[in-house]
């Protein structure tokens, strides 16, 4: 332990309620050069840049699951697409209706830098969108593309609008916030919850002030909090440098009427108030 935090009380870890359909976001690697012309999905091992090819992952979503499933199995005749395909980022959302049982996965392909053929990728997008629904029913697609990844850094590049909607729905309590893919989400909500509930034990009756949310991308944390019934503090007060994250949070407060409780700024979280 580092002499500055050695003082620190450290809280036991909060086990998840359930160890299997949690994950509500995968990011793969695509392909490995020692097998190409595999539409395989997996990891990089540790300390290089051979990938694990993984089949399954229990801790995915299951509509995850049966999105990717769906996929692996079409996108091999994508010619376009796969010599340029590097990364995937799955992410779950919920329905925005508590009585329905839909949901929506977006699937987003993180392409390399070689834009000169994006006419063709998107082509294929629209034809390998067809078959990924017609294997995923009672689950609304999206799959866009990231142009220009850079580095081993997912979702670095250009977001394209493709096919589908953009962004999932996520429940803060009874606030629904609107996830863009570059977007920061906990991948466990149900332990959001547990995690939202133990912060209103700690704070308590709030008698002035304001409560930071540094690095708070769309906002999780502080719509929980300014929407706590009794809570007495002044603002929340939400700061990320991620302009998806600032527009969905801003987007949030305005359409539950927050604007007086809930603010969120464009700032460096590390630098804010210095």
């Amino acid at each position: 332990i580092a002499p500055e935090t050695g003082a620190i009380s450290i809280e036991p870890i909060l086990e998840a309620p359930t160890r299997e359909g949690w994950r509500h976001r995968a990011r793969m690697v695509f392909g490995d050069a020692r097998r190409p012309g595999e539409s395989l999905l997996g990891f990089y091992e540790a300390g290089s840049r051979d990938v694990l090819e993984i089949t399954f992952c229990a801790a995915h979503h299951p509509d995850i699951e049966r999105v990717l499933s769906s996929f692996r199995e079409h996108v091999g005749a994508c010619e376009a697409l796969t010599p340029h395909l590097r990364f995937i980022d799955a992410r779950w959302g919920d329905s925005k209706d508590k009585d329905s049982a839909s949901s929506t996965v977006i699937l987003t392909l993180c392409m390399d830098h070689r834009v000169e053929h994006l006419d063709a990728w998107k082509q294929e997008v629209a034809t390998l969108s067809e078959k990924i629904r017609e294997g995923v029913e009672g689950v609304t697609l999206g799959l866009h593309l990231d142009v220009g990844t850079h580095g081993p850094a997912i979702l670095s590049g250009d977001f394209v609008e493709t096919d589908g909607p953009t962004a999932t729905s996520q429940r803060v309590g009874e606030v629904i916030v609107e996830v863009p893919p570059k977007a920061f989400f906990q991948v466990n909500p149900p332990q959001l919850e547990r995690t939202h509930g133990l912060m209103r034990e700690w704070l308590g009756e709030l008698k002035e002030g304001a409560l930071l949310d540094l690095y708070c991308g769309v906002g999780a944390h502080a719509l929980a909090l300014a929407t706590t019934p009794g809570q007495a503090a002044r603002r929340v007060i939400g700061v990320d440098m991620s302009e998806d994250a600032i527009t969905a949070a801003k987007q949030a407060l305005e359409a539950h009427g927050l604007e007086g409780t809930f603010e969120v700024v464009r700032d460096d979280a590390a630098d804010f108030g210095a």
